[in-house]
């Protein structure tokens, strides 16, 4: 999540203000979909996260006693739910990279 935190305020925060600066999109074609889709994948990334760490911690509160809390209580789970969070929004949000409409001066 912290990834997706800093590649949000790194790429993210910085092109959205040339956005609302100016008057049209000065960059490219290339550049507002990339900067879109990783706009997008960002988000993603960070919700899920969170989702998965609320249900992590139901399962070890609830569950405490249980195989399934021990077992999903280890680094390697994390990275492995991080690598598949990642993945998924990477994947899930791929048509957005083709479906963004690049309009030169508001046209």
């Amino acid at each position: 999540m912290a990834v997706a935190d800093l590649a949000f305020l790194v790429v993210c925060v910085p092109f959205t203000t040339v956005k609302y600066a100016a008057a049209s999109w000065p960059l490219g074609e290339t550049t507002c979909r990339v900067v879109n889709y990783l706009l997008y994948v960002t988000i993603y990334v960070t919700v899920y996260t969170l989702v998965a760490v609320s249900v992590l911690r139901f399962v070890v509160v609830v569950y405490s006693t249980t195989h399934i809390a021990r077992k999903l209580h280890r680094p390697l789970c994390a990275v492995l739910m991080s690598l598949f969070i990642w993945i998924m929004s990477l994947t899930a949000n791929s048509p957005t990279y083709s479906l963004v409409q690049f309009m030169v001066n508001g046209l």
